[in-house]
């Protein structure tokens, strides 16, 4: 099924999520929905309400359903922006 999100007025269809217990990357000053990291080596990791996810599949508008390192090598995005 899945949740979907924006980024840059582009809907975002997160397929797979996995719930980080490593809590070493979370800061106090994160906002809910901040991305935290995104790069083609180590994926995309989202600040939640109830701490962070790291997004196993993705896909972007108008594109085919894909893992999140190949996503972020045609889609870079920027950390500490936020989906809406």
């Amino acid at each position: 099924m899945g949740a979907y999100t924006l980024y840059h007025n582009k809907k975002i269809k997160l397929w797979k999520v996995e719930i980080v217990k490593d809590k070493s990357i979370e800061k106090q000053e994160q906002k809910p929905g901040q991305i935290i990291v995104a790069n083609d080596k180590q994926g995309l990791y989202i600040k939640t309400i109830d701490g962070i996810i790291k997004v196993i599949e993705i896909q972007g508008e108008n594109a085919k359903r894909m893992n999140a390192q190949d996503y972020l090598r045609g889609n870079p995005m920027v950390i500490n922006e936020k989906l809406e």
